[in-house]
């Protein structure tokens, strides 16, 4: 699956430097303007004429900036559609539900500090599809064993194998919806300074919490990218058929 969601917000970034450029001149404009002439005007007006300038500017730049991040969560939750579609389908209808669910409950009560991977599959291979009742049962077998080695890896990769593929790509999900939010909201730091008739005024410029949005969301959607471009990252988890064959 090839996403482009790295080209897109770069794009939409890009889209952002522009019009802050553009702020940032028509500024300098209305400074140079008022430097051209100044023995026409009081200092009081001087001073007011360019803080008009400024707010204007920021003004029109943060209206803009909310514009691009709306677009911006568009074209992330398109994404995430498309990475994720299971998150977004009903699951599947299981007959006695509510039962069976009690039963694997009880199962791995029983099984205790004793339940293994295959064990755990044979008990919940139902609801491997079922996301959200993975997550209740995972917590359940995690009160009796440890669910990771020291190293991180799964020590029920057959179990909760696709779970766990699904929350890593949700997690970056998340952390790129955050960053998302406010990315372009950032207030403004203090750039070049400028004179204008004896009071000195600074050009609005982006401080260091926007550039670390900038390179934060980018290194989050590579990494999703890499998850859309692998075909087998949601590999369904084998069942007994495909074990009997094998």
């Amino acid at each position: 699956m090839k996403l482009e969601l790295v080209k897109k917000i770069k794009e939409i970034i890009e889209a952002y430097h522009a019009i802050t450029d553009l702020c940032a001149a028509e500024i300098k404009k209305a400074f140079e303007e008022l430097n051209e002439t100044p023995n026409k005007y009081t200092p009081e007006y001087t001073m007011q004429a360019a803080k008009t300038a400024v707010d204007t500017a920021i003004g029109a730049n943060e209206k803009n900036g909310k514009v691009l991040n709306q677009k911006l969560k568009l074209v992330i939750a398109d994404a995430k559609k498309q990475v994720l579609p299971m998150l977004f389908e009903k699951p599947k209808v299981i007959t006695d539900k509510a039962v069976l669910v009690n039963n694997a409950l009880q199962l791995l009560q029983i099984e205790g500090t004793e339940i293994t991977d295959d064990v755990a599959f044979e008990i919940l291979k139902e609801f491997v599809d079922d996301h959200e009742q993975m997550k209740v049962f995972k917590r359940v077998i995690g009160k009796h064993v440890e669910l990771e080695t020291a190293t991180g890896t799964s020590t029920f990769p057959k179990t909760f194998g696709k779970l766990n593929k699904i929350e890593t790509a949700l997690n970056t999900f998340n952390e790129v919806e955050s960053i998302a939010n406010g990315i372009f909201l950032h207030k403004k730091g203090f750039g070049e300074r400028y004179v204008v008739n004896r009071q000195t005024f600074t050009i609005p410029v982006d401080g260091y919490g926007q550039i670390q949005d900038e390179d934060a969301i980018i290194n989050y959607s590579t990494i999703i990218e890499e998850i859309a471009e692998k075909n087998d990252f949601f590999q369904e988890v084998p069942n007994d058929d495909q074990d009997n064959e094998e």
